[in-house]
């Protein structure tokens, strides 16, 4: 199953060196920029509309930290990341559609370490893309001027790493259930668009504040242990959320008639 999911991750090597290297662009070349508009952040800040600013969440944009948190680890980061997770995802309904799959159907390979190795593959893509994010954090954080521990960027990355997982087992599922890829791939951006919208929601009203805790986009935190403490109960929700997704789809592709 290890082989196979490395023979996978190279036939996705070039949207793995092109996700890391718009990580890395990113992280390195927004912090670089902080000093360069400082003030204009600080007043920019000031002048923030409550809309926008519960969107954004608890971060500060007059800080290095608070830039840190709303450049990298508020949006981009974390699409990237699942991103990349979802064409991981959505590739072994691809893989059935193509009839490559059937190659390796006829293995002694059991079908439960097919999909496995699928869904180990799209934890190393996402793994590769939250390394990255810390390195660049890493070079770009002094840039910045932000006084940022490697253990906080570390913490702040791991849960992005987790939402990753999460949301490539929704698009392995789905593949597994419809062998459709397209769906698979619709699947695992719609869970993305759903939950970013129950957040905001919850951000912004505060009879539905409920909302927030239920979403998976809350829970991955925004990179908040750059500036706050570490919500391990949110990061839990996240690993066990994908190990129950991820386990459905392994048990479901063992008992399902493919197109082949």
């Amino acid at each position: 199953m290890i082989a196979l999911s490395l023979d996978l991750l190279r036939s996705r090597r070039t949207l793995v060196l092109g996700i890391c290297a718009g990580i890395l662009l990113v992280a390195v070349g927004y912090l670089a920029l902080y000093p360069s508009f400082e003030k204009q952040l600080q007043t920019f800040a000031d002048d923030l509309p409550d809309a926008y600013r519960a969107l954004l969440g608890d971060i500060d944009l007059a800080t290095p930290e608070g830039y840190i948190r709303s450049q990298v680890y508020s949006l981009i980061a974390p699409l990237l990341i699942a991103g990349a997770s979802i064409a991981v995802g959505s590739g072994l309904a691809r893989a059935e559609r193509d009839q490559t799959l059937a190659v390796l159907a006829v293995t002694p390979l059991p079908r439960r370490s097919l999909a496995g190795a699928w869904w180990l593959s799209l934890m190393l893509v996402a793994g590769a893309a939250a390394l990255t994010a810390i390195v660049g954090v890493m070079i770009g954080a002094p840039l910045a001027g932000a006084d940022v521990s490697i253990g906080r960027i570390v913490a702040a990355t791991l849960p992005l790493f987790a939402f990753g997982v999460l949301v490539g087992s929704v698009a392995l599922l789905v593949s597994v259930l419809t062998g459709a890829p397209g769906s698979a791939t619709g699947a695992g951006w719609l869970f993305i668009v759903a939950s970013f919208v129950l957040n905001s929601v919850g951000e912004l009203i505060d009879s539905a504040s409920w909302l927030t805790s239920v979403s998976p986009w809350s829970w991955h935190g925004a990179g908040a242990p750059i500036t706050d403490a570490f919500d391990g109960w949110a990061f839990l929700a996240l690993v066990v959320g994908a190990a129950l997704v991820g386990g459905l789809a392994l048990w479901r592709f063992e008992h399902r008639n493919l197109h082949l």
